[in-house]
């Protein structure tokens, strides 16, 4: 059973309910494409670059970091009561913050959190590789990074997102008022629950999912939505209605 989650968890949990419980639960090695290795490798290492150069270990700046030149250059001047970087942040079942490793549920990991005043503050996330079609990820991820912060420094009236696409040199923004971002609670409990409630871990297959599945079984990546993950086996009454002799025919 999976009695904890993150973000990260829960993406690919609701992605398909499966290839949660074999990734989180019984902890099967994933079989990642070379490229996947590479980007993974990259975004942990511009995500280190950017925080020894905010944290003064480095006065040497990547490349990858050049779009956001004067941003890292304005946190790097801030005062340690200024920011925090890199934190990583545990919360109990009640959303309760928490030091205890027993007790944590939900665990946040903040790039960097920078302080206007004792009452407003402006959380940031990183991200390498490409926007579009992330979207809506980020967005919820950026969202449970707020309503973190809110439920961590109570005394805080608002806050400011920001997600630097360090690649694009794009900024996406939003700000919330206090009670607008702790309405957020009620759906992220509720999604958080049922990851950490669930027995049955049914898969959940759709094209894309089935596609960039690493537990994918099959020969032919093109013939996806089926959850045929070999412990797994689908129910033929519960596939989606496809033609798939049609489907074959046309990639012979």
């Amino acid at each position: 059973m999976i009695d904890r989650w993150s973000f990260s968890r829960l993406n690919v949990y609701e992605s398909c309910h499966k290839r949660g419980q074999l990734a989180y639960d019984e902890k099967l090695p994933e079989i990642r494409r070379p490229d996947g290795n590479k980007a993974a490798d990259r975004g942990t290492r511009v995500h280190e670059a950017g925080e020894d150069y905010i944290k003064h270990k480095t006065d040497k700046m990547i490349p990858e970091l050049k779009n956001f030149e004067t941003e890292f250059e304005h946190a790097r001047a801030l005062t340690d009561e200024q920011f925090s970087s890199e934190q990583t942040w545990y919360f109990d079942e009640d959303w309760n913050p928490t030091v205890s490793l027993e007790d944590r549920w939900l665990t946040v990991i903040i790039d960097l959190l920078v302080w206007i005043d004792d009452y407003e503050a402006v959380a940031i996330d990183f991200k390498t590789g490409k926007r579009y079609g992330n979207e809506i990820k980020h967005g919820q991820q950026i969202q449970l990074y707020q309503l973190a912060t809110l439920l961590r420094y109570p005394d805080t009236d608002f806050i400011t997102t920001e997600i630097w696409y360090l690649d694009q040199d794009e900024l996406a923004s939003q700000k919330y008022k206090r009670r607008q971002g702790l309405r957020f609670l009620e759906s992220f409990d509720k999604r958080g629950r049922a990851l950490t409630t669930d027995v049955t871990y049914k898969a959940n297959p759709s094209t894309y999912a089935c596609r960039f599945c690493p537990y994918r079984t099959g020969a032919n990546k093109w013939v996806c939505g089926t959850g045929d993950c070999t412990l797994n086996p689908p129910d033929p009454t519960e596939l989606p209605e496809v033609k798939w002799h049609e489907m074959l025919e046309k990639l012979k």
